[in-house]
């Protein structure tokens, strides 16, 4: 089941540490987040890390023992240093590692686990994926790393699990020395469900923004005069253009610009992604997925924090037809929220 995604599409351009940091914690040394060209489309983070390393930190998403992750990287030249943590809360369960040589290695500490036969090469796009499996502290689990859809290392038995919990719930992007580094395309997924429960492959994410009124337009536009046009800014304004509501029922929903998505390339989901904030006191959102004229409710959260903050719903299926979706069924859709 896909947990999280990320293409760093949602943030506008040039430096975005601002909106950036309601979803991901930036470490002191960081001195810009800043988007990039994108691995495939769209953009990319590029981390700068100033004098010397720095990393930042996704919020949490649901515990996951076993899991996949995968990622585009990019670095201008090769060294030794940290890639991507792989942790629970602020405990790093494991990690993997940029050898000069381009090899990857598994580190538990400071200690070596295994070590990639394969490279990444620099200045040059490379699609990582590393899969888990944590059992117990013991020494029981099971690590793969693959190279562009290839794999390169499978560790067994191996000891890689720093905490007493047998899970991750967020992950840590590093530079590398003092360099800038790239990341793209970034997903999670864990072994449960009926979809997208093993490596994904070689993904792409795309963003789009609402481009045109739905079937419901019944929250308060402020600063615009249609609803959509109030949400349609990848680089959030805030209290400039925003919708809102007092009354539980109100529904929103938007139609999307139509992104351009090769035939035959399979649509292993869709995330919804919401910038909220509640003054008064927590309330519920219900996401909404309007298709073939129905509108299905997905499964609700609380927006707590009087600050804007990112919230998100993942949808592997179109609930109409229980299927994959389809590139004219993901453009004739339309998606929103109900108070």
């Amino acid at each position: 089941m896909l947990n999280w995604l990320e293409g760093f599409e949602t943030y506008g351009s040039g430096n975005i540490s601002s909106p950036l940091l309601k979803r991901w914690i930036g470490d002191s040394v960081i001195s810009g987040l800043d988007t990039s060209t994108g691995r495939s489309v769209g953009s990319s983070l590029r981390l700068d890390p100033g004098s010397s390393t720095g990393y930042i930190t996704s919020w949490t998403f649901p515990n996951v023992a076993t899991g996949y992750i995968g990622f585009g990287y990019k670095v201008g030249t090769l060294d030794d240093g940290k890639i991507i943590s792989f942790n629970d809360d602020l405990d790093e369960q494991f990690s993997l590692y940029c050898n000069t040589d381009g090899t990857l290695s598994i580190l538990k500490g400071i200690s070596v686990v295994g070590t990639t036969i394969g490279n990444i090469v620099a200045n040059t796009w490379s699609y990582i994926e590393v899969g888990f499996q944590l059992v117990c502290d013991c020494g029981n689990n099971n690590v793969i790393v693959r190279l562009d859809g290839e794999t390169d290392l499978v560790l067994e038995n191996v000891n890689i699990q720093t905490t007493e919990n047998s899970w991750i719930n967020n992950i840590t992007l590093h530079t590398l020395g003092s360099q800038y580094t790239y990341f793209d395309d970034i997903y999670c997924c864990d072994d449960t469900g009926e979809r997208n429960n093993s490596f994904l492959g070689d993904s792409k994410i795309v963003g789009i923004a609402p481009n045109a009124i739905g079937n419901c337009n019944n929250w308060t536009p402020v600063g615009e005069t249609d609803n959509w046009e109030c949400t349609d800014e990848t680089d959030p304004d805030n209290t400039t253009t925003y919708v809102y509501s007092n009354n539980v029922g109100d529904k929103d929903t938007y139609n999307f610009t139509n992104p351009t998505i090769p035939s035959l390339t399979t649509i292993k989901g869709i995330e919804i992604r919401y910038y909220a904030r509640d003054l008064v006191s927590p309330h519920l959102l219900t996401p909404i997925v309007r298709t073939g004229g129905i509108d299905y409710n997905g499964t609700k959260f609380t927006v707590t924090e009087d600050d804007w903050h990112y919230y998100h719903n993942i949808s592997e299926e179109n609930p109409l037809t229980l299927d994959d979706w389809t590139s004219s069924e993901l453009n004739s859709a339309e998606f929103g929220m109900k108070y």
